[in-house]
């Protein structure tokens, strides 16, 4: 069987060919071996390296990302990964700190790292809960809904209701644009549509668990992410 790595980096912050080479001199993953999602400019090019390898896990009996942070672009993506690779008898291995995770290990600290993803994303989900109720609060607030409702929304005896999941979605794509990010790129990089996102950061003080900080206060920002004076966070696969 062999080694595989995946690599998940933004051209304009971080260095592909490095992460490559670190993973290379630690456990001599071959070139062809190697699953890469990198962003090019203001393009989201989606997750085509990490849906290859997924597909390609019958090949491989061990896997290595140069952190833990790697594995998703969240925590609960982060434990259905380790979960899918440990379910496929694939042992996990990270470059930073250097560790190798089998899937049947009852080392404390391979227990410890599965502990930590595994509360991490509890508390992930808690926290979209609590946004979702706080967004059903407001929407029945606003009492009957005619129309169309908003992105996120769906309307039940007439009020409005969150779907969760997706109202979740949005009100992250608002609070990563409030960083000075770019916004096409980020809203597609959340499944907004480009029609609609205007108009979501116009209304999002009525529907969202998130307020735009407005064009002026977001261009500001924007171009201190483009001067490299601001930091957007750990969340990978956006574009500043």
């Amino acid at each position: 069987m062999a080694t595989a790595a995946y690599i998940r980096v933004s051209t304009s912050d971080q260095d592909a060919e490095r992460q490559y080479q670190d993973i290379k001199e630690r456990f001599n993953v071959p070139r062809k071996h190697l699953y890469a999602d990198v962003e090019h400019g203001d393009v989201f090019t989606g997750r085509d390296g990490y849906d290859s390898l997924m597909e390609s896990l019958d090949d491989y009996d061990k896997v290595v990302f140069e952190e833990i942070t790697r594995l998703g672009r969240s925590a609960r993506e982060m434990r259905d990964t380790a979960d899918t690779l440990r379910e496929a008898g694939i042992t996990i291995a990270t470059v930073s700190p250097l560790r190798e995770f089998p899937p049947e290990d009852d080392d404390p600290m391979s227990k410890l790292f599965f502990d930590i993803l595994t509360r991490m994303a509890e508390e992930e989900l808690r926290r979209i809960r609590n946004r979702t109720r706080s967004g059903i609060r407001q929407a029945k607030r606003e009492g009957k809904h005619v129309g169309n409702p908003p992105r996120g929304y769906t309307v039940e005896d007439g009020f409005l209701e969150p779907i969760e999941g997706e109202y979740d979605r949005i009100t992250e794509f608002i609070r990563e644009v409030n960083k000075g990010r770019a916004k096409a790129p980020t809203a597609r990089f959340f499944g907004v549509d480009e029609t609609s996102y205007q108009s979501i950061l116009k209304n999002s003080d009525r529907y969202w668990d998130a307020e735009y900080v407005g064009d002026e206060e977001w261009r500001r920002r924007r171009v201190e992410v483009q001067n490299g004076d601001r930091d957007l966070g750990p969340l990978g696969g956006i574009e500043a």
